[in-house]
Parts: C-alpha cells; structure tokens; sequence
C-alpha cells in the first residue's frame, strides 16, 4: 500500500515517485536511484542524473514507458521529468 500511494501526484515533484521505476543496467534491472542522483530542481520538476553517459537514454525510456503518466526530456547528461499540473 505504501508503495502505491507513493504513485500519487499531488501536484508537487517529490523524487519518491521514481522509486519502482526500473531500469536495465547490464541486463539486470535496478532501481534509478541506484544508477542515477534524483533530486528536485523546483516544485514541479524532477531533476535526474546518470552517473553513467550511458544510461541517459535508458532512463528517459524507461520514465516514460512506466505507468506514471510522466514525460521526461533530456538536456546534456541531465534529464528533467516535469510534473504534469493536475486536472
């Protein structure tokens, strides 16, 4: 349950909501806080570093393949993940 509700948007980034997204490292999936520093850049976006060059584009894939309605772009190494506002 804890899980699930850390899914909930609420209009506000908080950087928990990446946490069940997977990520294939070496054919292994692990969790993007273990291949990336996710960290809040302002209120209504998430800030994602790779530690790799790399991982970008298999991290911007994988955000926007999750089931979270998020839409991330990538700038250089850094990929911001804007919160959508609420309906």
């Amino acid at each position: 349950l804890k899980g699930e509700l850390q899914k909930i948007r609420t209009g506000r980034a908080h950087p928990g909501i990446l946490d069940q997204v997977s990520v294939d490292y070496y054919g292994s999936l692990v969790p993007i806080s273990q291949v990336a520093n996710v960290t809040l850049l302002d209120a209504r976006t998430i800030s994602v570093q790779p530690w790799e060059k790399g991982m970008g584009a298999k991290i911007e894939k994988a955000i926007r393949e999750s089931d979270l309605g998020l839409n991330p772009s990538a700038q250089g190494d850094l990929i911001r993940v804007p919160m959508p506002p609420l309906t």
